[in-house]
């Protein structure tokens, strides 16, 4: 059996914590014992103590201390750890430093862009010469999709050391609750969008769509989902066009899923998505999404096939997708059943975990020869 450190430093619970949690959660039928190393009392620490006991906590401190590094390098000899497995540029710093002085491989998971996820130029500058310089004592820089990819060749990293391994949705999480809420009213077409509620995620252009068909006498409602700094913002656009019968702000909700299956279509007006999650989730239950053609999403979307896409920050072209499926209630359902077939065979659980241990096999494998 090989041994494999899991470092997970982040503070926050989110997409890049869903993925190392599903790794732990599928080492439990394969032939990889997984070791996390994660900051004690984070959201990753308490879901994942569900699942193993292997688990390698560090103190919440407000700044990364040396006993991280003492701690990780500690464990690393004890367990023989075969590969070292990082998600994240912070955890890539002190995992990569461990294997290199310990002789042992590290691969990095890049779950984002520099450019998008860090605030400030310096700041971007300096993780952007950081990610750079740890992809030299890395084994390989693994993408969570093509554009990622490409974004990081752009940069200079060599492309033999990139390769491509799509995150997915685990099953329990495609359940819908036994209870069914009821979001729409009773003979419109129902839309619905999920997400943080920031203007990066374009909800303003959706917003401006629905305004749009609503002046073309479509009946149609949209609920958005989610919470942030652009909610005042929209709930005013709401009520200065008299849409408070259209459109509804239900802020954060434990499980979307029954708003995703009661809804006609989903749509997801980003400005940009490295992949886009959220629609993976959408495509996974068999739902028809409108999304805009940006970043990873084209990878997810085929236009006219399993959604269609549309070009951001313009809503009369959005509105136009929208009216045409509004319109052919067959296209829709030809959609959906494409959707789902899609998921299955390009981004279900079981794919992803196969790429990941076959990585591994490589890794370990060229390293005993």
């Amino acid at each position: 059996m090989n041994n494999v450190m899991l470092v997970n430093l982040g503070r926050q619970y989110g997409g890049t914590e869903k993925v190392t949690e599903d790794l732990l959660l599928n080492g439990n039928i394969s032939r990889i014992q997984f070791y996390l190393v994660c900051i004690n009392g984070t959201g990753l620490y308490i879901k994942s103590s569900s699942i193993t006991n292997k688990i390698i906590s560090l103190p919440h401190a407000k700044i990364f201390t040396p006993i991280y590094v003492l701690k990780m390098a500690y464990f690393a000899k004890m367990y023989k750890i075969d590969i070292i497995h990082c998600h994240g540029i912070t955890s890539s710093f002190f995992g990569t430093f461990i294997g290199t002085i310990l002789n042992i491989p590290v691969i990095t998971t890049v779950h984002g862009i520099v450019d998008i996820e860090r605030d400030g130029y310096i700041k971007r500058k300096v993780f952007k010469v950081i990610e750079n310089l740890l992809s030299n004592f890395n084994k390989r820089y693994i993408c969570v999709s093509k554009f990622v990819k490409q974004n990081l060749i752009n940069r200079g990293i060599i492309e033999s050391k990139l390769v491509v391994i799509y995150n997915s949705i685990r099953d329990k999480e495609l359940k819908c609750d036994i209870i069914k809420n009821t979001y729409f009213k009773e003979g419109y077409f129902k839309i619905c969008s999920i997400g943080r509620l920031e203007d990066i995620k374009g909800h303003k252009y959706l917003l401006k769509a629905v305004n749009y068909l609503i002046k073309k006498n479509c009946k149609v409602q949209c609920i958005l989902a989610g919470e942030g700094s652009c909610y005042d913002k929209l709930k005013e656009y709401i009520y200065d066009n008299s849409l408070q019968d259209y459109i509804s702000l239900i802020g954060h909700i434990n499980n979307p899923n029954n708003l995703i299956i009661e809804s006609d279509i989903v749509v997801m007006p980003s400005l940009m998505e490295t992949f886009g999650i959220a629609i993976l989730e959408t495509i996974a239950l068999g739902k028809c999404v409108i999304s805009t053609n940006v970043g990873g999403v084209p990878e997810i979307i085929k236009n006219g096939e399993n959604g269609i896409l549309v070009e951001p920050c313009n809503e009369i072209s959005l509105a136009e997708a929208i009216l045409k499926c509004y319109n052919d209630k067959l296209l829709i359902k030809n959609m959906e059943l494409n959707a789902k077939s899609s998921y299955d065979h390009n981004f279900s659980n079981l794919v992803m975990y196969e790429e990941y241990i076959n990585l591994y096999d490589e890794i370990i494998n060229s390293e005993r020869l």
